[in-house]
């Protein structure tokens, strides 16, 4: 089964998978970036996913409606 997501899922995907490397490799050496920590990362990643699961339900519901 093939999976047409979108660019902006696409891009949300991209984008919270930097992120999660960036929070990891933040934890591990111990910087901060305009004094974010590690932890804002990772929920910068988990709502760029729930963004990415929302416009994903959206997809789906305008496909049953066909």
């Amino acid at each position: 089964m093939k999976c047409n997501f979108p660019a902006c899922c696409r891009f949300l995907c991209a984008l919270a998978g930097l992120s999660l490397l960036v929070g990891m490799v933040a934890k591990a050496t111990g910087f901060r970036v305009f004094g974010l920590v590690p932890l804002s990362y990772l929920r910068f990643t988990g709502i760029c996913l729930l963004f990415m699961i929302a416009i994903s339900f959206v997809q789906i519901a305008q496909n049953l409606k066909k």
